[in-house]
């Protein structure tokens, strides 16, 4: 791995990113929630924005929503500047959706798309800007 803190402090770094896939880190779900609070307390300390910049869970989890969800949480409660999720996927007639990672556009009430993505953009842009 990296030091995150100590790459973050170089003086010429404005800002900090990481990802976080824990199934393939052999890691719990749960444990994502300390590795979010890891680096926003890095950040913090640091006084530089973080971004979650990529993360997700596969779909093949049956509460993969739940655990997004989570995770989106521990987002909107601490000083992270932002998140993006792994992937937005959008079927066009004659294709098939083909990442194990990847968010299916929906309009549907209640779909995962909705949940996590819809929900989600509006939790933040309440969020109060300027945490650091």
């Amino acid at each position: 791995g990296i030091d995150f803190a100590a790459n973050l402090a170089i003086p010429d770094i404005d800002f900090g990113t990481f990802h976080m896939y824990p199934d393939q880190w052999e890691a719990t779900d749960e444990w994502g929630n300390t590795f979010i609070k890891e680096h926003d307390a890095i950040g913090k300390k640091l006084g530089k924005p973080v971004i979650l910049e990529e993360y997700g869970v596969k779909k093949a989890k049956s509460d993969r929503v739940k655990i997004m969800q989570g995770w989106q949480d521990t987002i909107v409660k601490g000083t992270l500047a932002g998140d993006l999720f792994w992937q937005l996927e959008e079927t066009l007639k004659g294709t098939k959706p083909g990442d194990e990672y990847g968010v299916q556009y929906s309009k549907e009430a209640g779909s995962a798309y909705d949940e996590v993505v819809t929900k989600h953009a509006r939790n933040m842009k309440e969020k109060p800007v300027g945490g650091v």
